[in-house]
């Protein structure tokens, strides 16, 4: 009963939501920014970024690596300056986040050496990873020292070795590693001076024991070892007349041994008198 009269109708294809996030990215201070790209959310078909068009340009917002007050260790963010373009696509850009991290910074403590008896001291410190030129001046807080030789402890002053440990640092933008160094306390030196002594002509040569200087803290002679010491008179001689007459002669000491100490010799003098005839 009929016949058609056909009329055509209109397909309109909108643009598609594309959703373009900024990748974040990290960098460790004192390091200049990098675009990371971006992340993309939409595309139809297998179109990818090249089938967009447009100049992309990012802004690291409150971030400038030129200025002292805008490069510290934290988070910006990224957002875009210039976005993509396209004829298919309705695109919505979303910022991302820059991460700038904590530089690792080593202090090391440098060696320092003492002699047995002295106060802890040290040689100060060495670093190793700061930027800009930067300094200790940038640290907060106070450098301080530990030490593993302590003076009121007698397992603890002896000759050897024995730690340093700088701390006491703070920083915003550095990651403080604190490497040891090594205190080395050296032997004191003691004196042992011969007393001198008198004996009779025809006697056999003999002593009378020494003087020694330089202990310290409440050290003394039991804590050296004896077991080795001498005494020589190398210029008296009973058996040879040219050598026994009255008159001085040298006394020498020799043989002291101590693990904090090492040792000075005085001689001391023998006098022989005259024998009653």
């Amino acid at each position: 009963n009929y016949d058609f009269s056909y009329v055509d109708g209109t397909l309109t294809v909108n643009k598609k939501d594309l959703y373009v996030t900024i990748k974040d990215h990290h960098i460790t201070y004192g390091d200049a920014p990098s675009n990371e790209g971006f992340d993309f959310e939409g595309f139809a078909f297998d179109e990818d970024e090249n089938d967009l068009s447009g100049e992309v340009e990012v802004l690291y917002i409150d971030y400038d690596i030129t200025n002292p007050s805008q490069r510290n260790a934290g988070i910006y963010i990224i957002a875009f300056l210039v976005g993509f373009e396209s004829e298919n696509y309705n695109i919505y850009n979303t910022v991302g986040f820059l991460y700038v991290d904590k530089k690792d910074l080593t202090i090391t403590a440098s060696d320092a050496e003492i002699t047995y008896g002295d106060a802890a001291t040290n040689s100060g410190v060495v670093y190793d990873g700061f930027v800009y030129s930067e300094t200790e001046t940038v640290l907060g807080g106070t450098l301080d020292y530990i030490y593993s030789y302590d003076q009121t402890l007698e397992a603890k002053r002896g000759v050897g070795d024995y730690t340093i440990t700088p701390y006491g640092y703070t920083s915003d933008n550095y990651n403080l590693i604190y490497v040891d160094g090594t205190l080395t306390v050296n032997k004191a030196l003691l004196t042992v001076t011969v007393n001198d002594h008198d004996i009779t002509y025809g006697d056999e040569a003999s002593n009378n024991g020494v003087t020694i200087t330089g202990y310290k803290y409440d050290d003394d002679e039991t804590d050296l070892d004896l077991s080795n010491v001498s005494y020589t008179y190398p210029d008296y001689d009973t058996s040879n007349k040219l050598t026994r007459k009255v008159g001085d002669y040298t006394i020498k000491v020799s043989g002291y041994d101590a693990i904090n100490y090492d040792f000075s010799y005085v001689d001391g003098t023998l006098t022989v008198n005259k024998k009653d005839l």
